[in-house]
């Protein structure tokens, strides 16, 4: 298998796990070793399931199309950018 493969399998119980409710799922790099267009997926799932639970989904990505103003509103996404200071 490989490893998107495997990370894919462990993100199938993470979410349906969140879309039950009152959860918060934190996922560093969520696009690693996955296509794209598989995160957007996954992501429009989470809203499509979540709307009337207080789940929450938040994750850090290098993929710039994943931040499509389609998907998330402008308060949804922050841009960081790293200085001297850390």
């Amino acid at each position: 298998e490989s490893d998107g493969t495997k990370r894919l399998f462990d993100y199938i119980p993470l979410i349906l796990d969140l879309i039950q409710g009152g959860k918060v799922f934190i996922v560093d790099e969520m696009e690693r070793s996955l296509h794209p267009s598989l995160i957007k997926q996954i992501i429009l799932l989470f809203y499509k399931h979540s709307k009337d639970v207080s789940s929450q989904l938040i994750f850090t990505t290098h993929e710039s199309s994943l931040m499509d103003q389609k998907i998330f509103r402008r308060d949804e996404i922050w841009l960081m950018k790293k200085d001297n200071n850390g």
